[in-house]
């Protein structure tokens, strides 16, 4: 019976020894692929709940900059069809790494258009409807470039607006 107890015993700590190690095996691989992409719905609009980097990095508050986020549309703006180039630009002297996310959203959040990853420094998350960095896309010294296209919706679907969030780290 003593003998018993001992084997049951051991068996649970197995048991447990075993899930708290594969949890801990399954946070650091979620945490280190961060540097290869953010998982779709953090670029901090309303269509993603306000989610951006800051729900899984820490640092300063998120702020918003202007001109990080351009595009060749014209200002008159997009033809139904059309594909249009749109440029990420992140900075921050000292810094070295950097991520992005963004997408391209309607009035009411909803994700519109087709992303086009066009280098091996971005890829298409969420079903293709979220661009992202990618592991080696996220260097940079003080500052970090992507380019990639975005083909414009069918005619009605209104204006757009690209929504994006930034990491600047080291």
């Amino acid at each position: 019976d003593l003998f018993f107890r001992r084997v049951r015993k051991l068996y649970t700590k197995g048991i447990f020894a075993l899930v708290v190690f594969i949890f801990c095996a399954a946070l650091v691989k979620e945490v280190r692929s961060l540097s290869s992409g953010a998982p779709p719905g953090f670029t901090g609009s309303y269509g993603d709940g306000y989610a951006a980097c800051d729900v899984c990095h820490t640092g300063p508050a998120p702020i918003p900059v202007a001109g990080w986020i351009t595009s060749n549309i014209p200002v008159s703006g997009y033809t139904p069809g059309n594909t249009y180039t749109i440029t990420a630009q992140a900075s921050g002297l000292g810094h070295d790494k950097f991520g992005f996310e963004i997408s391209p959203m309607d009035s009411l959040g909803q994700l519109i258009g087709t992303l086009i990853s066009t280098s091996a420094e971005t890829g298409l998350v969420g079903s293709g409807t979220y661009i992202t960095h990618t592991a080696s896309g996220n260097s940079g010294l003080n500052s970090k470039v992507w380019t990639f296209d975005w083909t414009a919706p069918a005619p009605g679907n209104g204006n757009v607006t690209f929504f994006g969030a930034f990491n600047v780290t080291d």
